[in-house]
């Protein structure tokens, strides 16, 4: 196993048994949850161009 996928996997461990209310939460609630924290590392799209240039 690479050190990136067992890192994962310990995180969400330790986030499973920090806080115990989300393993309630439903797998599509939690995989959103998942996408946001990850879209959240990654930087923010710059603006938009202009199309009227």
């Amino acid at each position: 196993m690479d050190f990136e996928r067992h890192d994962k996997q310990v995180r969400a461990a330790s986030m499973r048994k920090a806080f115990p209310v989300e393993r309630d939460l439903p797998d599509h609630l939690r995989d959103l949850l998942g996408r946001l924290a990850e879209a959240e590392t990654k930087p923010a799209p710059g603006p938009e161009p202009d199309p009227r240039h």
